[in-house]
């Protein structure tokens, strides 16, 4: 993309999808595609599209996509040679802009006293079930004020097998949450 002329905001670490979500919009680009296991079992890891509201794409978006992708199957002989990557002022990386300003953005929903949701005996357990979700979540936490959450240490660490699990999608997968129901 870049060596079309377009910009390109790469993140340079392990970004939660809602965050690619808030990127888009923050940064009013056109599309935003998050490169994801995204919970699916292993041989099903792929992409998610965003388009510019920030929402995941949608008919006829996905479908238009789908086509040129159809379209475009040769790969041009430069798409592999990364150099501008490192080069290039059309390419930036948004991680911590993106992570201040969203953490910024939350906290303005905090409502009420974060003393009284401190002083909570609710506990809660959270699976990023191998995701990257555990150190965005645990700031989340403490933007709100709530006290640290269970967490399923057997989970807690990205990795795109979901070795723990036989199907990773907690809304479709028996035994998903099995671990989480465990440590809770």
């Amino acid at each position: 993309m870049i060596r079309l002329g377009i910009p390109v905001h790469l993140f340079s670490d392990y970004t939660p999808t809602p965050l690619l979500a808030y990127s888009v919009r923050k940064y009013k680009t056109a599309a935003g595609i998050m490169i994801t296991a995204s919970h699916n079992p292993k041989d099903d890891n792929g992409y998610k599209v965003f388009w510019s509201n920030g929402a995941q794409i949608i008919p006829p978006h996905d479908r238009n996509i789908a086509q040129h992708i159809l379209e475009n199957l040769e790969i041009h002989p430069e798409a592999w040679n990364l150099d501008l990557l490192g080069t290039s002022k059309l390419r930036s990386d948004p991680y911590a802009d993106i992570f201040s300003s969203y953490y910024k953005d939350l906290e303005s929903y905090v409502v009420g006293d974060k003393n009284c949701l401190a002083s909570s005996k609710l506990k809660l357990t959270y699976t990023p079930m191998h995701g990257v979700g555990q150190k965005f979540m645990k700031q989340s936490f403490d933007v709100f004020g709530l006290n640290q959450f269970v967490s399923v240490l057997e989970q807690c660490d990205p990795d795109p097998d979901f070795p723990t699990v036989i199907f990773p999608n907690p809304e479709e997968g028996k035994s998903a949450l099995d671990l989480a129901m465990k440590a809770a």
